[in-house]
């Protein structure tokens, strides 16, 4: 799997009105990590949303489609179908709520988690490559930098 630009570092290539520009810097990394997890998943059939859902749902995050949707930010509309496709392909289970009627737990399959575990695997190796360009004391600083914005930004974490 061979990502466009994976690696090169040059570090004149960013003019200073994108160089100080944090929302531009966040959200150009974050969409390249996504298209490089897409094509990187499609080995196993995924996309980056039922991967996403499928984490969530073996980390215990979330239980319901609402909830994975409001913490994803999947809406209503594209979850009801990506749940659709999970469902066909036997990695997750919907039952009613017991409690509450109008909620659907979600269950992850026996073939669901074998099919995750896969995917993990290969999320793994596209993260390692994306940071490849940093050491791993920048790794460590970045990794600190984002959860201190994450906490300062007061709002919920999950």
């Amino acid at each position: 799997m061979e990502f466009s630009g994976a690696g090169r570092v040059d570090s004149g290539a960013l003019p200073d009105f994108l160089r100080d520009n944090i929302g531009y810097l966040l959200n150009r990394n974050a969409r390249t990590l996504k298209e490089w997890m897409t094509l990187a998943l499609a080995e196993v059939d995924l996309g980056f949303h039922e991967y996403v859902v499928l984490r969530m749902l073996e980390m215990e995050l979330a239980a319901s489609q609402q909830d994975i949707g409001r913490l994803s930010g999947i809406d209503r509309t594209s979850m009801v179908a990506l749940l659709d496709r999970l469902e066909a392909r036997a990695l997750i289970i919907r039952s009613r709520d017991l409690q509450d009627r109008r909620k659907h737990k979600l269950i992850l399959t026996p073939r669901g988690r074998k099919t995750l575990t896969h995917a993990k695997r290969i999320a793994g190796k596209v993260h390692q490559r994306f940071i490849a360009p940093l050491t791993p004391e920048e790794w460590q600083g970045l990794k600190g930098c984002l959860e201190k914005l994450i906490l300062g930004s007061g709002e919920n974490i999950l």
